[in-house]
């Protein structure tokens, strides 16, 4: 938590499912990128899963590519905004 009061640039996390669960359960991510691949699989790890709580999140923007992969880019909703339907920044 004291990390997120500190100035400074944003933090990236990519690839790695377990530091990213342990961030989400100390609700310690501002923004969320998620690449979105057009596969459908029968198996495999559930990325939002292990004892995390529900987050509501609010997209801020959309990009799809021609292979049919979309990247979208999110972040937590604030109390104010619960019920914006609307594209803006995380800022």
């Amino acid at each position: 938590m004291k990390l997120k009061q500190e100035p400074g640039p944003a933090i990236p996390v990519a690839g790695s499912g377990a530091l990213v669960r342990a961030l989400m359960r100390y609700d310690l991510i501002d923004e969320y990128r998620l690449m979105i691949h057009t596969v459908a699989l029968g198996s495999g790890q559930r990325f939002f899963a292990g004892g995390i709580d529900k987050k509501v999140l609010r997209l801020v923007a959309a990009e799809a590519f021609r292979t049919g992969n979309v990247v979208l880019t999110t972040c937590r909703r604030k109390n104010h905004d619960q019920g914006a339907d609307i594209l803006f920044s995380c800022a």
